[in-house]
């Protein structure tokens, strides 16, 4: 729901020795928005207005709540992450194999998709960009349930008792 202190942004044409500034108004709607900047600016040539800030508060101010909501989501992220490590590392290593791969071949996934007709030449590429991915993604993989498992074992059970 809108009110009448969201800060609306857009583009205005404002002339050719001007061009298009970015202008920010306040008002409760997009087309309030619009009679703001015609009355501001002097024109309705507009382009991608957007709302920039919501207000949803009663009192006018901003609520306290947004940085508690931030952080239990910053510690779910977390929990998640570490429950799923070994797919977020499978991620990240292949994410990293196609870089690597991609400054190594000079040759982007992207050029590789969008050719017709391949070449031998980017065939082998291809192949060897793929080789690297799966390697990083692997080999993130294992790193992770590596790690998982390390902590899930009970270190423990592998301390011997002396007595005198």
């Amino acid at each position: 729901m809108s009110s009448a202190n969201d800060l609306w942004e857009a583009q205005v044409w404002m002339g050719s020795s001007a061009g298009r500034p970015t202008v920010q108004v306040r008002a409760s709607t997009s087309p309030g928005a619009m009679d703001v900047i015609e009355a501001q600016y002097g024109t309705r040539d507009v382009t991608n207005l957007r709302r920039v800030q919501e207000n949803n508060s009663s009192n006018g101010g901003s609520s306290s709540d947004d940085g508690s909501v931030g952080a239990v989501v910053g510690v779910g992220a977390l929990v998640l992450a570490f429950m799923f490590l070994p797919w977020v590392l499978m991620v990240a290593g292949g994410a990293l194999g196609t870089w690597i791969g991609e400054k190594v071949t000079k040759q982007t996934m992207e050029e590789y998709s969008e050719t017709k007709k391949a070449t031998p030449e980017q065939n082998k590429k291809a192949a060897i960009l793929l080789a690297i991915l799966l390697f990083g993604g692997g080999f993130g993989f294992v790193s992770g349930t590596n790690i998982q498992n390390d902590w899930n074992s009970d270190t423990g059970s592998n301390v011997e008792q002396v007595s005198e």
